[in-house]
């Protein structure tokens, strides 16, 4: 079917972002890495001023390790900025029970094209903590006690970080 007005414009910005970091795309430097159940692809610009890492979990698991965003890439003695890229989610998608939590005003019956705001992760960190130890990542929405922190995946979820070296 055709796609909603909230859709087109998700298209736009993804396409718009793609642009922006074409170059990185295109010409960057691409590491694979795969902890467990999280799979990470990390592309570094040729300047090595811009990285851009997919953080994807196979699954959610419930009572699992933290999640943790490493960068193996990221120089020592570096200063970073890491934002997580804004992203919509349908509450559809995370099943009728889950969706009731995370938006408990929400009719799914009458509204099933509903979503509801990622939440933004912004961290300025250095490259050895990057590098070596990792962001301890706000824990995943897994049900119950969700708040305006809360990262929500479920399976086969993932998030772009873009990071960027001051």
């Amino acid at each position: 079917g055709a796609l909603s007005r909230e859709e087109k414009q998700q298209v736009r910005e993804q396409i718009a972002f793609f642009k922006q970091f074409r170059a990185v795309f295109q010409y960057g430097t691409f590491h694979r890495d795969r902890h467990g159940n999280i799979t990470q692809w990390t592309v570094v610009s040729q300047d090595k001023r811009t990285l851009l890492v997919l953080w994807n979990q196979e699954r959610m698991t419930v009572n699992g390790p933290n999640d943790i965003l490493l960068v193996p890439e990221a120089e020592d003695g570096a200063l970073y900025e890491v934002l997580s890229r804004p992203q919509e989610l349908e509450l559809a998608s995370l099943g009728a029970r889950v969706a009731r939590k995370v938006a408990p005003l929400t009719n799914l019956s009458k509204n099933p094209n509903a979503t509801v705001s990622a939440s933004m992760e912004h961290y300025l960190v250095s490259g050895g903590l990057l590098k070596y130890a990792g962001i301890k990542l706000p824990e995943q929405f897994l049900g119950c006690g969700f708040d305006a922190d809360s990262r929500i995946l479920g399976d086969m979820g993932g998030r772009i970080y873009l990071i960027r070296k001051q």
